[in-house]
């Protein structure tokens, strides 16, 4: 039975409100003075948060933190157990489903093998038992319905399990409350509503700052069709305007109400040929498939109608099907109709397509079957853990109610502009015009909501919210009784802690992320900076003193840190914790000096949790010495530079302008001078548009938005770029990679340019890789000139966003004349390769020097691809590679073309691009600690020895039993490395010696060759037969490779290779996070983790988000029964 909202009248609410002045008196540092408290509040408890411009929560992030009491997601936060103990909640189960012997990760691989299974016991015939009681996790359904007593039948959520992690999961199944959560307008939420809320954050043409937190949500699919949306884009100039295929609302008459137009055309295509051909039918439809194959369904199978509604009136209709897209069909609308409507029932296309139904019954109770649940389904290389999916994916899960916006506001960009454009379904509403004041200094106030359905337990009765973020204020706010809770400034934890009056209400409570320095090193907005250069941003890197900033911040309780990946967040399945992975390593900065990896060894480091703990904060890699020296090598490469100046951009707050002054003024005092930091100070709201388009140097910013599920979303983000490209009409940048367009792959062509020329002092490489290039480009340059009918289409473009499109009218022709003109095969190669053929127009096309930086960096990352791949040039040529040993050495020299063995096939093999690759730049990873002992267990060891010497051609059966007798009295790998110099000596044979000898090294250099794998998309895929085929690895398959590794998700030969699980991940990330620190993209400051709040708030555990039906002033309660303490 549907609820139905019980309201007197639809309140019409006009335009925003402008902000009014709220005047504080500042108070001492000293101890505060406790004033008389506040007692003419018209509200139970305040509050302070960041400020509010717009409602509009699809589109902007400002509204996450107030969002879940007034739009309530999947699940809630739940009560306090004190809380609990009194009041009536109701339980909400989290079951497992079986997956059978399936190996897969994929969870269309896992039904398919056990679909029978699934529909047994009436479709819960794979519940396993196993389930958690979410509720004694402080978790409860918000939208999610309660859970029935039984747990197979009647849970809120199933789940199927990741067979390659049981502690992960490949899908779940969630049920909504039943018509039970209301919109303010008297609509019922449904699965539906979750789904657009996904469908407007993930279509480009909303342009929502929240695309990056749903993509790192890890669902199915969600990447691919943003890709597939941007490459539309990049062909056509402009988006496609409905990715989705959604069909626009008309009113029925007969109905009452707002339907989907049944006779509306989507999926249509834009875009003819002068033969009348649809240019764009591949990218139209390849986005349509990537939609379809986006992993949130609902069970609903037509378009507005429930599917209870539709089987209850099927018998009327002989001729109806399942399969159909659009049929007539006749229906009573509701039970007081005296007459049937016939209506056009158009298929839900996004309907789960696992769920299937005979006699108009579903046969699976763990897949969604109507309009109030939903399958979501993981990427198999991105499946998430417990904590994961209740912190981060259900509480992300939101509805919007699309038929709303598009029928009443007139489109989502116009939703919540003001309270009269914004619907409500949680405990709290907006009751008047007058309880928001948007924008700084503003304030909102929060009114219990009647017509919730669980208003019954929802505490407080009226919560204000003021808009402030400035700490200090903040703590007079709560001295003076307007707020009852707030971070509080360092500088009052000692007077707090010292007053009776507070101390009972301090509380040391831990955040998230990795505060840094951050770069734009985006190549369209700021190629030309000094800071592009590496040795400048090292000499930051080294100046700066961790322990210094802390104070001057304001995070006196912190620790500082010299790694990039938030602090304490990962761990394997046993509980190791990756930082347990950095301990102990180490690397050499160009002036040889050695650094500890980690400030901090893990276990000292989890000091942080005592309440007033004494830890040595001080900052292991402030070096003056190694700064200067960076500094030196600076100057050294542009001598003509007299000054360097750079730009800080900050958003106004004390904590980033004291960030800033501390840059300035260390940086002027480190180089006397000679670096110079500006500083901008703007207004929140203009500073976040600043940042993401890219006009600044430096900025000082958390980089929580970075973490997600896995343990290398800090490290990963420089595989990447994420850059503004006109070309392209990306005008948004930083998201995913916090720098914008420098990655691993620039730093390592740029590395081979300097072995090339042997010199690690070039001051522009932008000229040095024009000079590499200069035969290609000049050939370009005479086929662009010689042909008009090229350049003439070229030159037609009104403007960047139409030169790709433009490109890719004259590409195969291009391509087949400049082909033409060379015989020389690495200059061949590289024309065959769309990629680079694509690249190298827009190169001729554009005209703004930064745009021409950006391409010519695509073409030499390309160029440097196949200058190893096909061996342009030889990376072993005169190579030394040693074997050193206990009490033996052995040192070869390598000719131009060798080989190493495989000693498990005793066959000699090619090497690979990234093996080739390593060992050209073998001294960089000597240095930086990166070759590793391989074999770390015994049996691994010994079995590879024991195969190096098996593999000998030239050694008797007497003599190779009797160095395998040597090698099992062997323990150390040193010992074992004297007994493979004997048999290499023994054996004789120069080809067969080099070649176990390299591959020994290669065996050293698995990180390093790994990482150079990784770091390059495969520029030209191969065939079978091991021939170019002109066609690069597309950024989705790139992205998907990825992924699987870093998930363990390892192929055959990955394997083979020794990466045989999670824990030698963990050490890759640990030289990645050497290499960030090589290349200072970012400069890590400190953790996020140790923050005091004062607060009297009880009945929830934490107001990170403010979910807040549960929460009120221990103090003060509003209703009496309440506990008095917090706990």
């Amino acid at each position: 039975m549907k609820r139905k909202l019980n309201f007197k009248k639809a309140f019409l609410l006009s335009g925003t409100l402008l902000s009014g002045a709220l005047t504080i008196t500042a108070m001492s540092c000293q101890a505060p003075q406790v004033s008389e408290e506040v007692t003419t509040k018209d509200y139970d408890f305040g509050l302070a948060s960041e400020p509010l411009n717009n409602l509009n929560y699809v589109r902007y992030r400002s509204m996450d933190r107030v969002l879940p009491s007034l739009v309530e997601p999947f699940t809630k936060q739940g009560p306090s157990q004190a809380l609990k103990s009194i009041i009536s909640t109701s339980s909400f189960t989290f079951s497992r489903v079986g997956t059978g012997s399936t190996t897969s990760s994929e969870f269309a691989d896992i039904f398919k093998d056990n679909k029978d299974r699934l529909a047994e016991n009436d479709g819960f015939g794979f519940v396993s038992g196993q389930y958690y009681p979410l509720d004694n996790f402080g978790v409860l359904g918000g939208l999610g319905r309660p859970s029935g007593n039984d747990v197979a039948t009647q849970s809120s959520i199933y789940f199927f399990a990741n067979p390659k992690n049981q502690n992960n999961y490949s899908a779940v199944t969630g049920y909504l409350n039943k018509g039970d959560n209301l919109w303010s307008n008297g609509d019922v939420v449904t699965a539906q509503d979750m789904r657009d809320y996904l469908e407007y954050v993930l279509d480009l043409s909303t342009g929502s700052q929240k695309l990056d937190q749903i993509l790192k949500l890890g669902i199915r699919g969600a990447e691919a069709f943003v890709d597939a949306q941007k490459d539309y884009i990049a062909k056509f100039n402009r988006p496609y305007p409905n990715p989705w295929g959604r069909r626009p609302y008309i009113y029925s008459k007969e109905l009452g109400r707002y339907i989907q137009d049944p006779d509306a055309k989507v999926w249509e295509y834009l875009h003819k040929d002068a033969q009348g051909n649809y240019l764009d039918k591949e990218a139209v439809d390849n986005i349509h498939k990537a939609a379809l194959n986006f992993g949130f369904y609902t069970g609903q199978l037509f378009l507005d109608f429930g599917n209870d509604l539709v089987f209850e009136n099927a018998a009327s209709n002989p001729e109806f099907n399942l399969d159909d897209e659009v049929q007539e069909f006749q229906l009573k609308a509701n039970d007081t109709d005296a007459a049937k409507t016939t209506v056009k029932l158009v298929k839900n296309e996004y309907a789960n397509p696992y769920q299937s139904y005979e006699n108009n019954k579903r046969l699976y109770g763990t897949l969604a079957n109507d309009e109030y649940s939903f399958t979501l389904i993981f990427d198999g290389n991105k499946t998430p853990d417990l904590g994961y999916l209740l912190q981060q994916v259900f509480g992300a899960l939101f509805p919007i109610n699309r038929r709303y916006i598009e029928t009443e506001v007139g489109g989502i960009d116009k939703y919540g502009a003001d309270v009269s454009k914004f619907l409500t379904t949680g405990p709290f509403k907006i009751e008047s015009t007058k309880d928001i004041v948007l924008g700084p200094q503003g304030s909102i106030i929060l009114t219990k909501n009647p017509d919730y359905y669980d208003a019954s337990n929802t505490i407080s009765n009226k919560i204000k919210i003021y808009f402030s973020t400035d700490r200090t204020t903040n703590a007079t706010f709560f001295e003076d009784g307007y707020i009852s809770q707030t971070y509080i400034p360092a500088n009052k934890i000692v007077s707090y802690w010292s007053d009776p009056k507070y101390k009972e209400y301090l509380n040391k409570n831990h955040g998230y992320g990795t505060i840094a320095y951050g770069f734009n090193l985006d190549t369209e907005t700021n190629a030309n900076s000094l800071i592009n250069d590496p040795d400048l941003r090292s000499f930051i890197y080294y100046s700066i003193n961790r322990e210094h900033l802390l104070k001057v911040v304001g995070w006196d309780f912190s620790f500082p840190v010299n790694t990039w990946t938030a602090f304490g967040q990962y761990r394997l399945q046993d509980g190791k914790s990756l930082e347990m992975f950095f301990d102990g390593q180490s690397s050499r900065a160009k002036d040889e000096r050695e650094f500890p990896l980690q400030n901090y060894d893990f276990l000292v480091h989890l000091g942080k949790s005592y309440e007033l703990e004494r830890t040595n904060r001080e900052d292991a890699t402030n070096a003056p010495a190694t700064a200067e020296f960076y500094l030196e090598r600076f100057k050294q490469k542009h001598p003509d530079v007299k000054v360097v100046k750079l730009n800080y951009l900050n958003n106004s707050t004390d904590e980033q302008r004291n960030a800033g002054n501390y840059l300035q003024e260390i940086l002027n005092r480190t180089s006397n001078g000679f670096v110079q930091v500006e500083l901008k100070s703007l207004p929140e709201n203009t500073y976040a548009t600043f940042t993401e388009t890219g006009q600044y140097d430096i900025v000082y910013r958390n980089y929580d938005f970075l973490g997600g599920n896995t343990a290398q979303d800090y490290v990963a983000s420089f595989f990447r770029t994420d850059e503004i490209d006109s070309l392209s009409q990306k005008n948004i940048a930083f998201k995913y990679n916090p720098v914008g367009s420098w990655t691993y792959n620039k730093y390592l062509s740029e590395l081979l340019l300097e072995k090339l020329l042997n010199n690690d002092l070039i001051p522009n490489y932008e000229q040095q890789k024009a000079s590499m290039l200069k035969n290609v480009l000049d050939l370009a340059d005479a086929v662009y000139k010689e042909n008009s009918e090229i350049s003439n289409v070229l030159l037609s473009a009104q403007n960047n966003a139409e030169i790709p499109a433009k490109v890719n009218e004259v590409l195969a022709q291009f391509k087949e004349k400049a082909l033409a003109k060379t015989s020389d095969a690495l200059i061949t190669n590289l024309l065959d390769n769309d990629y680079f053929v694509r690249t190298l127009l827009e190169y001729l096309s554009v005209t703004q020097p930064n745009l021409k930086v950006s391409r010519l960096d695509r073409l030499f990352e390309v160029y440097t691809y196949y200058l190893i791949d096909a061996n342009v040039v030889s990376t072993t040529k005169n190579l030394a590679v040693k074997i050193q040993g206990t009490h033996s050495a052995k040192e070869v020299t390598l000719s131009e073309n060798a080989q190493s063995l495989d000693v498990n096939t005793h066959k000699m093999h090619s090497l690979t691009f990234a093996e080739k690759f390593a060992l050209a730049t073998i001294d960089t990873a000597k240095r930086l600690n990166a070759l590793i002992v391989p074999f770390s267990d015994y049996n691994e060891r010994i079995h590879y020895f024991k195969n190096a010497i098996l593999s000998l051609n030239n050694l008797t059966d007497a003599v190779k039993n009797a160095l395998l007798a040597k090698l099992d009295k062997a323990s150390d790998i040193e010992d074992m490395k004297d007994v493979l110099i004997e048999a290499l000596n023994s054996n004789a044979d120069e080809t067969q010696t080099n070649a176990v000898m390299l591959d020994y090294q290669l065996q050293t250099l698995r990180h390093w060759v790994k990482f150079i794998e990784l770091s390059y998309r495969i520029y030209d895929k191969k065939d079978q037969n091991n021939k170019y085929t002109g066609t690069a690895e597309g950024i989705t398959e790139y992205s998907s490779r990825l992924a699987a590794f870093f998930s363990g998700n390892f192929t055959d030969e990955e394997f083979a290779q020794g990466w045989n699980s999670t824990v030698e991940v963990f050490r890759l990330i640990a030289l990645l996070e050497k290499m960030v620190r090589e290349t200072v993209p970012v400069v890590p400051l400190m953790e996020v983790d140790t923050n005091w709040e004062v607060t009297k708030i009880g009945g929830i555990s934490s107001l990170f988000r403010f979910s807040l039906q549960y929460a009120y002033d221990v103090t003060k309660p509003p209703r009496p029964g309440l506990p008095r303490k917090r706990e």
